[in-house]
């Protein structure tokens, strides 16, 4: 990638971090960007370098913010399809003209923007030699075997995974307000997974997920609960937890008035990230049905149908 290329990729990558509320800083080469966003922070590289892609993808990047460590995500931008990474997030061309135009729209539209980032990608985490089917997923990694499920599960049966939908989010609200002399505040931040079957709410574990396939003859689990419908519930809860009640005492004459006024945060005051991800379970069928976390090798207490929390 020439100077010239890389610095328009570099204008770009701000023009969209900053639609999407972002604070962009410049970096010392070879890194280019750094964007932080409450307590997310991404190092963004532009480069077609393999030496200097290799660098980037195997580094870890940490962001102290008073007192308190945070691991970066890493974005790469490149043109070339044949570079190799397993821990960064990775945009190509393709990808960057579809940013580009949401950021575009939500400007011109003065809608809120969000990008999910929780994608870094290592290498699948299957048993070896397992070929794996069906559709590219964002899922955790399947540590657990099915041999291995069914030792967990003490119980003789056939045991087939499935992949359960769950939306990972997080969400924060900043706002204030003046009214008559009083200053109302908003602030909060909130972050989690809510199960696209239940509507279950658990929390989201320090992992890194992973794109890939799935395993034959496993079961991708429909979701009751789409992307729109999380979101508005996700916002609503964090803006009812922000919703403040103020009460002003006035005096006239002999009487005294008292008003009450709500003030809740409004939309542009909301920023959220929400993303779509699979946790495999093992389902072993035999005299009764137990079910086991693909990830954590932990039993569930009750099938996911009848609203169970897996993580």
């Amino acid at each position: 990638m020439d100077p010239d290329t890389r610095s328009r990729a570099k204008d770009a990558l701000r023009t969209i971090f900053e639609t999407a509320a972002y604070q962009v800083d410049d970096l010392e080469a070879p890194l280019d960007l750094s964007a932080t966003q409450g307590d997310t922070c991404v190092v963004l590289l532009a480069s077609d370098d393999t030496p200097e892609v290799e660098e980037f993808d195997n580094r870890n990047f940490r962001l102290k913010i008073n007192d308190k460590d945070i691991t970066c995500t890493k974005l790469l931008f490149t043109t070339r399809d044949d570079l190799k990474t397993h821990r960064c997030v990775r945009w190509g061309l393709g990808d960057l003209a579809a940013w580009s135009g949401e950021a575009a729209v939500a400007r011109v539209m003065r809608k809120f923007f969000s990008i999910p980032l929780a994608v870094e990608v290592p290498q699948p985490t299957t048993a070896p030699g397992q070929e794996l089917v069906g559709p590219e997923i964002l899922h955790f990694p399947v540590k657990i075997t099915a041999k291995r499920a069914v030792q967990i599960a003490g119980i003789e049966g056939v045991p087939r995974c499935r992949y359960l939908p769950h939306w990972q989010y997080q969400v924060s609200v900043s706002g204030e307000r003046s009214y008559k002399g009083k200053s109302i505040q908003f602030s909060g931040e909130k972050k989690g997974m809510l199960n696209a079957i239940n509507g279950i709410e658990v929390e989201a574990p320090e992992v890194v997920p992973e794109t890939s396939g799935i395993i034959p003859d496993s079961e991708m689990v429909q979701m009751k609960i789409d992307k729109e419908q999380a979101k508005q519930r996700i916002i609503n809860e964090i803006v009812e937890s922000q919703t403040k009640t103020i009460r002003l005492r006035q005096e006239k004459g002999d009487a005294i008035y008292y008003e009450e006024k709500v003030f809740r945060p409004e939309g542009n005051e909301v920023k959220m990230d929400l993303n779509l991800i699979y946790v495999p379970v093992w389902s072993v069928k035999g005299k009764k049905i137990i079910e086991v976390n693909g990830y954590t090798g932990e039993v569930l207490t009750m099938p996911m149908d009848e609203g169970c929390e897996i993580l």
